[in-house]
C-alpha cells in the first residue's frame, strides 16, 4: 500500500452536525465526472463520517484488519476511498439532512440512497 493519506472536502451546509443525520460521499475524477457515491447514516452525528472513515481507510492502507477482526473485511466504500487516494481523485462529504423527531433513520437513509442514486456499500 502507498503512504498517501486520505483527505476530503466537506461541502458547507446548514445541517446540524451534532444531531443524527444522513451523509453522502462522492468520488470524482479530475474532470469532475462522478465515479461513485455512497449514502450512509450516522445516529451520533457527523463525527462518524468525518473521523471514522479516515481511520478505516488509514487502517486498510497499512494492512490492519477491520477493527481487529481479521475475518470481517472492510466495506466496499472503504476500498473505493482508498483507491481514490491512489488515483488522485477528489472526495467530498456532503451532510444531506438531519433526522427529525419521529423519523426512522433507516427509512430516510433508504429514501436518500434512491433519491441520490447511491448504493449502501
Amino acid at each position: 500500500m502507498t503512504s498517501a493519506a486520505f483527505s476530503y472536502v466537506e461541502i458547507p451546509s446548514t445541517i446540524d452536525p451534532a444531531r443524527p443525520l444522513i451523509y453522502k460521499w462522492e468520488i470524482r475524477d479530475k474532470d469532475g465526472q462522478l465515479l461513485h457515491c455512497y449514502v450512509g447514516k450516522a445516529s451520533g452525528g457527523a463525527s462518524r463520517p468525518r473521523c471514522a472513515y479516515a481511520n478505516n481507510v488509514r487502517r486498510l492502507r497499512v494492512g490492519l484488519p477491520w477493527h481487529g477482526q481479521p475475518t470481517r473485511g472492510y466495506r466496499q466504500i472503504h476500498h473505493r476511498l482508498s483507491e481514490a487516494v491512489d488515483a488522485g481523485h477528489d472526495v467530498t462529504l456532503v451532510l444531506l439532512c438531519n433526522i427529525e423527531e419521529g423519523e426512522d433513520i433507516n427509512e430516510v437513509e433508504r429514501r436518500m440512497r434512491l433519491e441520490h442514486g447511491c448504493d449502501g456499500r
